[in-house]
């Protein structure tokens, strides 16, 4: 007992000299409903016997649960696996370290390191290569890097959940091989046959971050000059191979790409709200299982949104509260991933950035912000934009049908093209100005814009060194990009392209890996072939003749002697650049069996570049549609997400002095507000899925609902389950004797008994259980003691049982 008051008063003085809080800690603490995994291991409060003390370990045990629920909206947020999520407090400490930013960072460069290191192996890249020793030790201390995310996930999520996580598993076990194999290669010095490298991109894809046919009428020429029939051959082969099968390939994956991307919308929808709920259950009390307030909501939110301010974390809460109760219920926290991305700011009178500008600065840029918005403003750019384009044409057939060669032409006299990029630059000073830096420089078409006037602008400069840079005329269609902004509709076609940015990181990282595989195989299977004068007597001798005379040969140049090399060949062979020409040269200097290896990388590749051209339809598809759905003439018009609330005097008093305690009463009572907090964010790709799949989300959200409540009904149907002695009074208890047997006889004397009760034995000792009909019935003041004994099967309802003995 004195080691646990020892405890309990460690945790007081704790908690009492922690960092200041956005939560007032002074006010009284409520109980828990429910105590998370983080707190299991903590002692219960109730058994310290000082009351501060006791205050002191409930505010502990709701930080813990602050912070578990905001892990589970995270991992909601992240489409993580719950069953991942930690298990007690000790392996809190190892989740934040395996989920820190840094972590990842360092994750990250040694994935990358370990690839890179193919340069400077054997074959090395010239001017590139290290001794056995150096690059033998580098990998060993990036696998040991590797492994160290290995060893912190085995401390967080324990040995059984992670034997049973098969990709952290089979990254173990390539860990443990080129550990193995690293150590062979510092041990002899010498390096050997290591075709595992070519695993080694799977270390990037395990980070947190992470056809034309030209060779045609080579083919068909030799046998067309045999006859003219075998023409046939070919036109029939080509038809059905490459217009039909190959483009029922496409729509193939195509179907299938934009089923997956519905079915992991709907997949998250899902995880979120089972994120949510876990959270939910983390954050009310006992007094109210069904209702959150402002306070605990708050202080989940310093663990999950760290960088906000009290009156942020409010504003989110009052804007999630649409009951205008003062308090959440489960189906308005579903929404809190969107307003935690909203950047909340005062409303002023004009939404200016000059509005706190002095006179007569604030008259000067508002007009230039009428100006600048002014419809008709743009209509005059666009008729610039297209008089340009006019100009560019007649000037470029000038320069064609001249004789003047281009490095004589006069560039400088070109005054007309020299007043469009005038008034370019005059057109973003006005926008700058106008509507402000931050507004202009985060607008995606204003940033093109202004790339593009940038662009021309050097080309102008260039044009003047005519003797020098005559060649910077190839920036002058550049300006011919602005005539997208003309029809707004071609929009879609540049802003699916600004859409796909971000996503084509991630299909560049799977195709280099793709490359980065068979590339590590052809270093080491090919490393020794020579190809120059190879394929004698053959019919690709031509192409791997040393010879300056004609243009088809250097094919011997397509070779694996480094991993640079290597991917340049790779690179001929995926976008069919005569490929049979390179296997025929490899099947002819090595052996008829690599075949296999250039059909198989011929196949991978082909499936790879149309899951690309399915990913780019599917995303202008997916804006085309949106569009049309919505009834919108761009995409851009809905994609800002936005939220206005008022707050009273009272509540920015509250929200501003922290001393104050937080409540909802405000809200409760409608007190007008005299302060507009407007908060914005962009939407993202799920969050446009959502919107367009408005009617399949509306039957998610019943499918949720109905999922909910038949588990609610099945607990209700295991709290109230009748008892084979449920009828049976104390009276009849009692009068059986202690370890007496009922008879025969005594069935006779207690017809009126019921049948349950005599056809039941009592348990060894003469003990007999009976449920409680009011503990499982009534809300008395212990509910929560029967809502759980209730809900956790026979042994609940044993537990909330009368026993007699007789």
């Amino acid at each position: 007992m004195h080691a646990f008051n020892s405890f309990c008063s460690g945790l007081f003085h704790k908690t009492s000299y922690s960092s200041l809080s956005l939560v007032d800690e002074n006010s009284d603490e409520d109980v828990a409903n429910e105590v998370g995994n983080m707190g299991l291991d903590l002692p219960d409060p109730s058994d310290c016997f000082n009351e501060r003390i006791q205050q002191a370990s409930r505010r502990k045990r709701w930080k813990l649960n602050y912070q578990e629920a905001s892990i589970y909206l995270e991992e909601g947020q992240n489409n993580d696996k719950f069953n991942t999520h930690p298990q007690s407090h000790e392996a809190l400490p190892a989740y934040e370290v395996a989920h820190n930013r840094w972590f990842y960072s360092l994750d990250l460069l040694a994935a990358i390191f370990v690839m890179l290191l193919a340069a400077c192996e054997r074959p090395a890249v010239p001017y590139m290569q290290l001794p056995v020793g150096v690059h033998g030790s580098l990998e060993l201390l990036c696998l040991l890097i590797l492994s160290l995310d290995l060893g912190i996930r085995v401390k967080w999520l324990g040995w059984r959940t992670y034997i049973g996580h098969r990709r952290t598993l089979v990254k173990t076990l390539m860990v443990l091989l080129m550990l193995t194999e690293s150590i062979v290669v510092l041990v002899r010095q010498e390096n050997h046959f290591r075709v595992t490298r070519a695993l080694r991109p799977f270390f990037l894809m395990h980070t947190h971050y992470c056809k034309g046919v030209r060779s045609y009428p080579d083919v068909m020429m030799p046998s067309y000059h045999k006859s003219r029939f075998y023409a046939l051959f070919f036109i029939v082969y080509l038809s059905l191979e490459l217009y039909f099968l190959m483009n029922l390939l496409l729509a193939v994956v195509y179907d299938s790409f934009s089923n997956l991307e519905k079915s992991k919308v709907k997949s998250l929808f899902f995880h979120k709200h089972e994120g949510c709920m876990h959270a939910f259950r983390l954050l009310v009390t006992q007094e109210n299982r069904h209702q959150m307030n402002v306070k605990h909501f708050i202080g989940m939110m310093e663990y999950f949104q760290p960088n906000r301010t009290r009156r942020e974390y409010y504003l989110m809460f009052k804007s999630l509260n649409s009951s205008k109760s003062g308090t959440l219920s489960n189906e308005e926290f579903f929404r809190v991933y969107d307003v935690v991305r909203l950047k909340w700011k005062l409303k002023s009178e004009a939404d200016l950035w000059s509005s706190d500008f002095p006179q007569p600065f604030r008259s000067l840029f508002k007009g230039l912000h009428c100006f600048a918005t002014w419809k008709y403003f743009d209509y005059f750019i666009y008729t610039v934009i297209a008089g340009n384009f006019l100009w560019i044409l007649i000037e470029t057939i000038s320069i064609s049908t001249s004789s003047t060669m281009m490095k004589k032409y006069n560039f400088a006299s070109s005054w007309i093209s020299i007043t469009f990029v005038c008034i370019y630059c005059v057109e973003a000073v006005i926008k700058m100005l106008g509507r402000g830096p931050k507004d202009y420089f985060t607008s995606g078409w204003d940033v093109f814009d202004f790339l593009v006037t940038a662009v021309s602008v050097v080309g102008v400069f260039g044009e003047i060194f005519e003797n020098s840079f005559y060649y910077v005329i190839v920036l002058r269609p550049f300006r011919l990009l602005r005539l997208f902004k003309v029809k707004r509709r071609y929009r879609d076609v540049l802003g699916t392209l600004f859409l796909l940015f971000s996503k084509l990181i991630s299909l560049s990282i799977c195709i280099i890996t793709v490359y980065y595989f068979f590339a590590i195989i052809g270093m080491e299977l090919f490393l020794n072939v020579k190809l120059k004068n190879c394929c004698v007597n053959t019919s690709v001798e031509s192409y791997y003749r040393d010879s300056d005379s004609g243009n088809t040969g250097f094919y011997y140049l397509n070779n694996f002697d480094n991993i640079f090399i290597s991917g340049v060949t790779l690179f001929e062979l995926t976008v069919v650049n005569n490929w049979y020409i390179i296997m025929e040269g490899y099947a002819h200097a090595y052996s008829e069996w690599v075949r296999v290896y250039f059909m198989l990388f011929y196949i991978v590749m082909m499936v790879v570049m149309n899951i690309v051209v399915a990913f780019v339809l599917e995303s202008f598809m997916f804006r085309i549609n949106y569009r049309r759905q919505m009834h919108l003439d761009t995409i851009d018009d809905d994609g800002v997400y936005k939220e206005e609330v008022a707050l009273s005097e009272n509540e920015m008093h509250m929200v501003n002095v922290l001393s104050c305690p937080l409540t909802g009463d405000f809200i409760a009572a409608g007190e007008t507000g005299q302060y507009v907090f407007k908060g914005e964010s962009q939407r993202s790709r799920e969050d446009f899925s959502l919107r367009m799949y408005r009617d399949e989300v509306e039957e998610w959200g019943k499918q949720l609902r109905e999922a909910r409540q038949d588990t609610i009904n099945s607990i209700e149907l295991r709290r109230f389950r009748q008892r084979p002695n449920a009828g049976t009074s104390l009276e009849d208890i009692s009068s059986i004797g202690r370890g007496s047997v009922i008879s025969s006889t005594s069935r006779q004397a207690c017809p009126s008994s019921p049948a349950p009760f005599c056809n039941s034995s009592l348990m060894p000792g003469g003990l007999s259980v009976r449920a409680d009909p009011i503990m499982l019935q009534s809300p008395s003041s212990d509910s929560s003691r029967s809502e759980v004994l209730g809900s956790d099967g026979d042994q609940g309802s044993g537990q909330a049982s009368d026993v007699s003995y007789s």
